[in-house]
């Protein structure tokens, strides 16, 4: 059966719905096969915001890419923030790219964890690594950069992302095990959080100690 709040497709004997966890029938129900009247069973809340909105029918489908994806695909891969987040996808459909995030710059490679993006996390913790590194210790300001280019790049970096896992979700044939490949894939993860800023940190201090030593190893000779 069909999610009457978010049209996504259940198997007969759930109970709620595997996307949006909004009551399907109670057993025995047959009354969501009737037609809804006009206004009935329309999306409440937060996500009323991006079904109802007909400009993100821009982004919602990408059949001609051999690949599509619903609005409740992409909802339930953002789960936090969702509005925010199919708005400046709707934005980068109209062929930009740069969109400022305050949380991407501010928290860096620990956003992009949040948001399990680990590939640009990787790439992100060796880029500030290397310019610690590289970097004379009176230009300290220039390590700035990477915090400004992940607040700039850091929502179409996202998209990117999301869009990947829509492809890898469109291979699935059975459609429940589609909705919980994209409902482990996308939302959010606490503990990558914590995990990647450990490592940044005890990675950070052995590089600064090896440059310490190196320059101290220089005046010394």
């Amino acid at each position: 059966m069909n999610c009457p709040n978010c049209g996504a497709l259940n198997s007969d004997e759930r109970e709620y719905c595997a996307v949006c966890d909004a009551l399907l029938s109670a057993p025995g129900n047959t009354d969501w096969l009737a037609p809804a009247a006009e206004g009935e069973n329309e999306p409440a809340g937060e996500n009323r915001a991006y079904e109802a909105n007909s400009s993100y029918e821009s982004y919602g489908s990408y059949g001609s890419h051999g690949w599509e994806y619903s609005n409740a695909d992409m909802a339930a891969f953002i789960d936090k923030s969702q509005p925010y987040y199919m708005e400046k996808f709707d934005y980068f459909s109209r062929g930009n790219k740069l969109s400022w995030n305050w949380c991407a710059f501010l928290f860096g490679v620990a956003w992009l964890a949040y948001r399990k993006m680990y590939k640009y996390t990787l790439i992100f913790v060796v880029l500030s690594i290397g310019l610690t590194a590289i970097i004379p210790q009176e230009y300290t300001g220039l390590s700035l950069v990477v915090p400004v280019v992940t607040g700039l790049i850091g929502n179409y970096l996202y998209m990117l992302h999301a869009q990947t896992k829509m492809r890898t979700a469109a291979e699935f044939s059975d459609q429940i095990e589609r909705i919980n490949y994209i409902r482990r894939s996308g939302g959010v993860s606490w503990r990558a959080v914590v995990a990647v800023c450990l490592i940044f940190i005890m990675t950070m201090i052995a590089t600064v100690d090896a440059i310490d030593d190196a320059y101290y190893q220089n005046i010394l000779m």
